[in-house]
């Protein structure tokens, strides 16, 4: 009995000590906390100090009060800004829990190699947050008066998340992917571009770019043919349009990409298969044309529209963009081998590019067509 009862006070004194011991001594009051949510670069090369970096934080009051504030930093580089941001604030600042990352149209086109490194050496940025690049000053959109949530932060975090639902654009723009397109041979970066629209930050396209340099802007219908080709297992919505604004289809779908390369004398050939499979939402085009009451009909008309305009947009990524943002060059790479210049841009141009479209129309919906 004794021994038991030893037993026991030796196993309360084991599990009650870490409690004793242990103690919050570098804790800080959240109220004296500046958490991170968003984090905008920006560029003036006009300024003194070109360099301009606005962190969005969240701001705890007491008594469940939360609000927002932006604060900018200037200097002349990337980290430098820090020191003039740190003399408008009056708290401490916590990383490693901002959503989203933006950086200003004028700030890509410059390039942002210092952005790419401090971005892989710096373990406090979440790589899991949300990117964009913006037409305005990414100190616009974080002082911007919020729609329906606390933060600028999270309608932009959200915005781009849910960017993935139509227009075919890719499930994760994150830092993370941006990182996988940067550092991949055969590979290039396509990200999501937002403009303040009416005070709304809005997706209106894609910025392209070529090494860490942005070179294009593109809008949201260029945009969707891009992503047709390069994006596999996306969303987005396509139609059959006739005279009649009343009468054409609508089909909602999925795709699926997949592609082969090969070599002919020399030049590389590239049969990218695009099959969407979904289904028809609108078809009140089969009341001016019957044939469209046939499946097989919409199918390839389907079939047909989507070959031409992807045919059209790859003539023109060769001969005016002159760059392979379909990312074909990450193919040749997988069959070729590395560091053989597979993936230079030059191929891309030279090459034949072959387009097969399937369109599978699982469901005509719940109306019968006659």
């Amino acid at each position: 009995m004794h021994k038991t009862k030893l037993i026991f006070k030796s196993l309360v004194i084991i599990t009650l000590t870490p409690f004793f011991l242990c103690s919050c001594y570098d804790a800080v009051p959240i109220e004296e906390l500046s958490l991170i949510v968003g984090i905008g670069d920006d560029l003036d090369t006009e300024c003194d100090y070109p360099y301009s970096a606005t962190l969005e934080t969240l701001i705890f009051k007491g008594n469940n009060n939360i609000s927002h504030t932006a604060l900018t930093g200037k200097g002349y580089t990337l980290y430098t800004t820090q020191n003039d941001r740190q003399t408008k604030n009056s708290k401490e600042w916590l990383l490693a829990d901002e959503i989203v990352y933006l950086i200003s149209e004028s700030r890509a086109r410059s390039g942002i190699k210092d952005f790419m490194d401090a971005t892989l050496r710096d373990a406090n940025r979440n790589e899991n947050a949300y990117i964009a690049i913006t037409k305005q000053s990414t100190e616009k959109f974080f002082t911007n008066e919020p729609f329906y949530s606390t933060t600028n932060s999270e309608e932009i975090a959200s915005l781009l998340q849910f960017s993935k639902e139509a227009n075919f654009f890719y499930t994760n723009p994150t830092l993370m992917n941006m990182l996988l397109s940067y550092n991949q041979e055969g590979r290039k970066m396509a990200l999501l571009y937002i403009e303040l629209k009416e005070g709304r930050p809005q997706v209106t396209g894609l910025a392209l770019f070529k090494g860490a340099t942005m070179i294009e802007k593109i809008s949201l219908n260029e945009a969707r043919l891009i992503n047709l080709l390069r994006n596999n297992k996306s969303t987005g919505y396509i139609s059959i349009n006739t005279s009649n604004k009343e009468n054409y289809t609508d089909f909602t779908g999925k795709n699926s990409i997949k592609v082969k390369v090969s070599k002919q004398n020399n030049i590389f050939v590239y049969d990218i298969y695009v099959t969407l499979k979904g289904v028809l939402t609108v078809n009140s085009i089969c009341e001016e044309d019957n044939s469209f009451c046939n499946k097989e009909k919409i199918q390839s008309t389907f079939e047909e529209k989507l070959e031409k305009v992807l045919y059209k947009e790859i003539q023109k990524m060769q001969q005016v963009y002159k760059t392979d943002w379909l990312d074909l060059g990450y193919y040749a790479v997988a069959k070729y081998g590395r560091e053989k210049n597979v993936a230079s841009d030059d191929n891309f141009c030279k090459s034949k590019i072959n387009v097969h479209v399937n369109v599978k129309v699982t469901s005509l919906g719940r109306k019968s067509d006659k």
